[in-house]
């Protein structure tokens, strides 16, 4: 297993134990094609008046969403992120049914639209 893998799983693990959750303002959505397609879904969220900045990636199989009905759905939205309110950089955008439950959380009725929007994933 590489390095990246081990520091990721570290990362997660550490999100499990120790979180807080709070709003995630949606700036940006585009896609990213590759080897591997995906739409990524920039975001900023604040902790005791600090800014974070981070991105998610929403793997797809190709092209599924043009960019401009991502944006439209999600740009400007507040959605949920997690982070480790000891070291706020690592967080997750939480996004899908599956997240939440990752967490040991439910999703919200409020954004089950979400999850039915990005079904691909």
């Amino acid at each position: 297993m590489g390095l990246v893998a081990i520091v990721g799983n570290i990362w997660h693990n550490q999100l499990i134990k120790k979180h807080n959750v709070t709003n995630a303002f949606i700036s940006e959505c585009y896609y990213q094609s590759g080897n591997q397609g995906h739409h990524k879904i920039s975001f900023s969220f604040l902790v005791n008046g600090k800014k974070y900045l981070n991105e998610t990636s929403i793997p797809c199989e190709d092209n599924v969403f043009r960019n401009d009905t991502l944006n439209r759905r999600l740009k400007g939205k507040t959605l949920l992120v997690i982070y480790n309110p000891y070291f706020p950089s690592n967080n997750n955008l939480l996004l899908t049914k599956s997240d939440f439950y990752e967490y040991g959380m439910l999703l919200p009725d409020s954004l089950k639209w979400v999850d039915s929007f990005l079904s691909c994933r």
